[in-house]
């Protein structure tokens, strides 16, 4: 691996291999590395992507798998565990191992989708009052993200940085930018992939089956399924939007412009969260349909009713955030998408309209 120092992280990337080996997460060896150069001797895992093995028939098995190592990955104290990470590669010099995802970093990864998204792809200029709704959304998304239970964060746990190998097991890449942040990060980035949909019951079933393994364990997965659920589309709308103004700026400044393909997809998430917390909160209609399954829940663990009030918000807070989103999703739709897609033919991407979004 060539990782120049001035531009990638190849420290981080040690320093992040050997915390994860050590909780039990596979990832390549390092049989040698020159951190100075940016020079790391990897073990090769082959190129057997996850998302080139997810046929309908085998998505259960595989998710279950990822799944799995993404709970080990969240088990990982990076504070503690990092002074027993060692290995080859160990960096000499002190590095710090997953910082906090804090609320200055989710600001200005937000910011990249006005940046480079609307303004630097699609020429969009923004009047006074649009600006304010789009912060104003952004206010309540970062919120969102930083009243999550705190874990470690792989920050691209999707099916292209999930590698399968001949014995079965699920190897991870890509983790050098591990950061301390949100819950249901890295579980929104597996299962609302960029790069692959599956239908949305299917998607919740899988999402509230890691709630339950979560609960089982021990560990915090919010006060029920509705705001476990609310957490996971928050997280998946901060990460969507955040995605948009990477892809674009992978085309305007990187001279990559094949992402452009996958944004129909990313604006689909997009909008359906936003279209269902603006008719009345999807993911309390979601949690409802477990009722019967948490009330068996909370008579094993000793606890009584709901819990905290409007997936975890007072009534009023709950409004305020849903109006936000609701001003949000109205100026998304009426300009942000009838400009994508008017230009999105020049750009080699689909219609969101007219079933651009690659299933």
């Amino acid at each position: 691996m060539d990782a120049p120092p001035a531009r990638e992280k190849p420290r981080a990337f040690c320093a992040v291999a050997g915390l994860l080996a050590a909780g039990g997460v596979r990832v390549p060896e390092i049989a040698a590395a020159d951190l100075a150069r940016g020079f790391i001797l990897l073990e090769d895992l082959g190129d057997d992507v996850l998302l080139g093995r997810l046929q309908d028939d085998h998505a259960e098995r595989l998710y279950g798998k990822a799944m799995e190592v993404l709970f080990r990955l969240q088990g990982i104290d990076a504070a503690a565990d990092a002074a027993g990470a060692a290995g080859p590669a160990k960096p000499a010099e002190p590095v710090e191992i997953a910082p906090e995802y804090s609320e200055a970093i989710l600001r200005e990864e937000l910011s990249r989708f006005p940046q480079w998204f609307c303004e630097a792809l699609l020429g969009l200029r923004f009047a006074a009052s649009e600006r304010d709704a789009m912060e104003k959304a952004f206010d309540e998304l970062t919120a969102a993200a930083l009243e999550q239970p705190r874990v470690l964060v792989h920050l691209d746990f999707h099916s292209r940085n999930l590698i399968l190998l001949p014995n079965g097991e699920l190897a991870v890449i890509d983790f050098q930018d591990a950061r301390r942040g949100a819950l249901c990060y890295d579980l929104v980035s597996l299962l609302r992939d960029c790069y692959i949909r599956w239908p949305e019951e299917r998607v919740v079933g899988w999402a509230l089956a890691y709630r339950k393994r979560l609960l089982d364990a021990g560990r915090p997965a919010g006060a029920d399924a509705a705001e476990f659920m609310r957490w996971f589309d928050t997280a998946g709308l901060q990460r969507h939007i955040k995605v948009l103004g990477n892809f674009a700026r992978l085309a305007v400044r990187d001279g990559k412009p094949g992402y452009l393909r996958d944004i129909p997809l990313v604006i689909d998430y997009i909008r359906a969260v936003l279209r269902g917390y603006a008719e009345g909160g999807a993911a309390e209609q979601r949690g409802d349909e477990r009722r019967e399954g948490e009330a068996c829940e909370r008579g094993r663990r000793g606890t009584g009713g709901r819990g905290s009030g409007t997936r975890g918000l007072g009534r009023g807070a709950a409004e305020q955030r849903g109006a936000a989103l609701r001003e949000f999703l109205h100026w998304f739709d009426e300009r942000v998408v009838p400009e994508w897609n008017k230009q999105a033919p020049a750009f080699g991407g689909g219609d969101c309209d007219n079933g651009g979004a690659r299933q």
